[in-house]
């Protein structure tokens, strides 16, 4: 499950480059520059090394990354915060989340946020090394890796596949609450499914709060 979810934040670290380029503010364009830069680095990399994340701090990759994270610390929080409140005023009626009404509160369960398995503790020896924290600096991505992580765990690849097919054409409402200098609730409306997330921009903690089902006719 590890692996999974090295190679999803990978995924999302990649395809998150895919901005355009006349939106984009002075870091995010040196942001998407750096990521560039790491694609032949990638290529020379051992996949095994990848995923156990048994790479060595002395190596290019890893000297490159934890280069940037550090000199570019203010600019990754600022990053986080000006993602959080892109989706501060989405339109998303939270009164109809009532469970008994349009939907009903189902289990969403993810390894990777039970304190008490392996791949949790494995996990939390590395959540503060510069190349975990840099894997995970777009919040809203870090949730779509949770949602990812959730379906392929209880659904199987096949669940992602079709998900995957179905957010190419839909997309879901995404907001965001401020709820002090350093916690957040993000909400995932994906209509027929709904996504509650408690986030600290400080830690880039993510905690799953809860999943709600549309209820069928």
């Amino acid at each position: 499950m590890r692996q999974f979810f090295i190679l999803t934040c990978l995924f999302f670290i990649i395809g998150s480059n895919v901005f355009s380029q006349s939106k984009m503010t002075r870091f995010e364009k040196e942001l998407s520059a750096f990521r560039y830069s790491l694609y032949p680095m990638l290529d020379t990399m051992d996949y095994n090394q990848i995923t156990n994340y048994q790479m060595s701090e002395n190596i290019p990759l890893m000297k490159s990354i934890s280069e940037f994270y550090k000199s570019h610390q203010e600019e990754f929080k600022k990053y986080k915060y000006d993602i959080l409140v892109r989706h501060k005023d989405v339109d998303i009626n939270l009164d109809k989340f009532v469970e008994d009404q349009e939907f009903y509160k189902s289990e969403f369960y993810v390894m990777l946020s039970d304190k008490n398995s392996s791949e949790s503790q494995k996990l939390e020896e590395i959540k503060n090394t510069p190349l975990y924290q840099f894997m995970i600096i777009n919040p809203i991505s870090h949730c779509g890796i949770y949602i990812t992580m959730h379906h392929s765990q209880n659904n199987g690849v096949q669940s992602v596949a079709k998900r995957t097919v179905v957010n190419q054409l839909a997309a879901p409402k995404i907001k965001t609450i401020k709820n002090s200098k350093t916690d957040w609730t993000i909400y995932f409306d994906y209509y027929f499914e709904i996504y509650e997330f408690e986030y600290n921009i400080e830690t880039s903690d993510l905690a799953i709060k809860s999943r709600w089902i549309r209820k069928k006719d």
